[in-house]
């Protein structure tokens, strides 16, 4: 989906995972039981504070009503309270009996002691007897009290006391406040009840909000809307939603076309690529992959530019999209790179048959901004499921293929088989056992002596790298070169191979063996870094070899897409110093005579490929006259390789060749046993030696 896209689908998560969090009451919950306790709440409180005012106002008038009763029988007793009538007292106490409610009454003397006392006085053996007591004692009793002073004479004499019943008052009270209880539970159902459309219009949007939204995060699919029908806040909050997934989803169209397509053609990319691939053996198709790469684009881009490069790659892409049909999709991996993933391709034959077509578009000439621009391509196959059960193995494997393609030559079609993964196993532990075997030193340096065919004397030796692994044994130089190159460890294997080099000359040179020049292989890779001069330099003042006993060789490969200006600058600072040039492998380039004519070398190495029994073929002898003849011209020397007969020796020194090398005298060996070789080369010329 692209970036964008997933952190929306990361906040949908954390809204999905905040409003649907495990053991949390759900919103309709919360609002049915703040309907409840809201309801309950307020229906108590009103009836409780209507009862609590009610048996108020009831108990006031009782007391008011008692107090008077009490403030009449007070004066009614005074008199006879005053003679000490007890008899008078109990009878005008007995009157008041009648009186509804009252449970007792009771007369207390100056001195504080009960003089006369109807019903029951338990209540004057506590302190219960207060006039003050308030509504809560009231109500916990059921009784109320009423006590006033007995006066006579304007002076109190006693006291009256009268207990009443109340305990229909609390009763009533107590009723009255069940019953609000009961009510307020009902009023707080029918709340709930009546709430529950209000519910259903809060949460089922939220509901439907919740599982959108879970839809979204499970299938990443945002063409989900929620519908509701509401004005309210609700409403307001699924249409922003809303909005809010049509916007994403515009944006997420977006990002996938920017995501898969590519800008240039308009043909789907990579991750289109490899979710077609996917997609197909999710659901057991079969199919092919063809991985096609154009051969020369790098030299068109530099030729005519960026903008006819693009309107080519333009070109190319829809010729191939046009060839795709039904059955087929093309897409543009990047640079000069297609791929083609066909369906209903099970075999080798099939396939070969498919891809034709797509090769055969470069066929034809492309005219493209007034240039005629002639192409083709190489392609690599993959047949899937059988070469790879994911698109980044059939990716893998169809790259493998192409390499060998291109390995074959232009315009060349190759099918993966399982050996070429093979190679490619074995070349990563070749290139394991290579750094390995730089830190253990395993790499040595063999010398092959060169022979002046004027003298028959040796007049040098060529230093040849030689790599005996500790498991493998013995590996060739043209098996691991190549891939040291390609692994960058060239430059590393080379400098040590000329330190070492350097340092035997000179001890050669030191112990009185005879003064011999020695020639070094030198990489592009090792010519063209920064500090190569300066590693040249070292290699001689460590050694102290003088530099005139020291030739570089170099092939042309050193001189394919570099500054020839570069190159003859690094030549001129390594004449300055003295050594001597030598173009290696001559004749089997394509421009070897410019580089002849333009760059200062001392000696051309014939390849062997003219020299091994030029005795016996013509073309042979007229080829490598001319380049004798043309060498000396240009006043260089002449080394030949290879040379393996007699016959071929005497040929040579007829054509007047300078220098020979080849198993005829010696094959490259170690140092002490090359020096013996030379010394039996020399003795067999019985010549003198001629110095360099």
């Amino acid at each position: 989906m692209g970036y964008v896209a997933r952190t929306d689908s990361r906040y949908f998560q954390n809204i999905v995972l905040s409003l649907t969090r495990k053991k949390a009451p759900t919103l309709g919950r919360k609002i049915g039981t703040l309907v409840v306790l809201s309801v309950l709440s307020s229906c108590l409180l009103v009836a409780l504070l209507l009862a609590v005012f009610q048996f108020h106002r009831t108990l006031a008038n009782q007391r008011a009503d008692l107090d008077g009763t009490a403030a009449i029988l007070a004066t009614t007793v005074a008199r006879p309270l005053e003679a000490r009538d007890q008899q008078q007292v109990l009878s005008i106490l007995t009157s008041v009996g009648r009186v509804p409610g009252l449970i007792s009454v009771a007369v207390i003397n100056g001195n504080n002691e009960r003089f006369a006392v109807m019903g029951n006085a338990s209540f004057l053996e506590t302190d219960l007897a207060s006039s003050s007591d308030g509504m809560v004692k009231a109500l916990t009793r059921a009784t109320q009290i009423a006590s006033v002073p007995i006066v006579k004479s304007g002076a109190p004499i006693g006291r009256l006391i009268l207990l009443s019943d109340i305990s229909k008052l609390r009763n009533d009270f107590i009723f009255t406040v069940t019953f609000s209880l009961a009510a307020a539970c009902i009023a707080s159902a029918l709340g709930l009840f009546m709430s529950r459309p209000l519910q259903l219009r809060i949460v089922q949007p939220m509901s439907e909000l919740i599982a959108a939204m879970q839809k979204i995060r499970a299938k990443r699919d945002f063409k989900t809307f929620v519908e509701h029908n509401s004005d309210d806040e609700s409403g307001k909050l699924v249409e922003s939603f809303n909005s809010m997934i049509a916007a994403v989803r515009s944006r997420d169209m977006v990002l996938q076309k920017i995501a898969y397509t590519d800008p240039l053609t308009g043909l789907p990319n990579r991750p289109a690529m490899q979710q077609a691939i996917e997609t197909m053996l999710a659901e057991k198709l079969e199919g092919a992959a063809y991985l096609i790469d154009l051969d020369g684009f790098r030299e068109i881009n530099d030729t005519l530019g960026h903008s006819i490069a693009d309107a080519l790659l333009m070109d190319i892409a829809s010729r191939i999209h046009a060839e795709s049909g039904g059955s087929a999709n093309a897409f543009r991996l990047g640079g000069d790179e297609f791929m083609v993933v066909s369906s209903r391709i099970s075999s080798n034959r099939e396939a070969e048959t498919d891809i034709a077509r797509f090769i055969a578009t470069f066929y034809q000439p492309l005219s493209i901004l007034g240039h005629e621009v002639h192409l083709s391509a190489c392609a690599g196959v993959a047949i899937f499921p059988r070469d790879g059960n994911n698109a980044s193995e059939v990716m893998r494997r169809c790259d493998l293929a192409l390499q060998e393609a291109k390995k074959a030559g232009v315009g060349r079609v190759s099918i993966y088989r399982p050996d070429m993964e093979e190679k490619i196993r074995a070349r990563n532990e070749l290139v394991a056992g290579l750094r390995s075997g730089l830190q253990r030193d395993e790499f040595k340096v063999h010398y092959q002596p060169q022979v002046d065919l004027h003298t028959g004397c040796v007049l040098g030796f060529e230093a040849l790298a030689r790599w005996q692994h500790p498991v493998k044994g013995y590996i060739s130089p043209a098996v691991f070169v190549p891939v040291a190159e390609k692994a960058g460890l060239i430059p590393e294997l080379g400098l040590r191979i000329l330190r070492t080099s350097c340092v035997q000359a000179k001890n050669w040179f030191k112990a009185g063996n005879g003064v011999y020049q020695v020639s070094v292989n030198v990489s592009a890779a090792q010519l063209l870094q920064a500090d190569f001069l300066k590693e040249v330099q070292e290699a001689l003042s460590d050694s102290g070899l003088p530099p005139p006993l020291l030739c570089l060789e170099l092939t042309e490969s050193v001189f394919i897409g570099k500054s020839i200006s570069t190159i003859r600058h690094l030549f001129t600072e390594l004449k300055k110093m003295g050594i001597e040039l030598a173009l290696d492998d001559f004749g089997t380039g394509y421009s070897s005579l410019s580089y002849l004519e333009g760059l200062p070398f001392d000696k051309v190495k014939i390849d062997r490929a003219f020299v091994n029994g030029v005795h016996s073929s013509a073309k042979k002898k007229a080829l490598l006259q001319s380049i004798i003849s043309l060498s000396h011209a240009l006043g260089m020397k002449v080394v030949a390789e290879g040379a393996e007969e007699q016959e071929d020796i005497a040929t040579l020194v007829a054509m007047k060749a300078d220098v020979v090398q080849g198993y005829y005298f010696a094959k490259p060996a170690a140092a002490e046993e090359a020096l013996a070789k030379a010394r039996q080369i020399n003795e067999t010329a019985k010549k003198p030696r001629i110095a360099v």
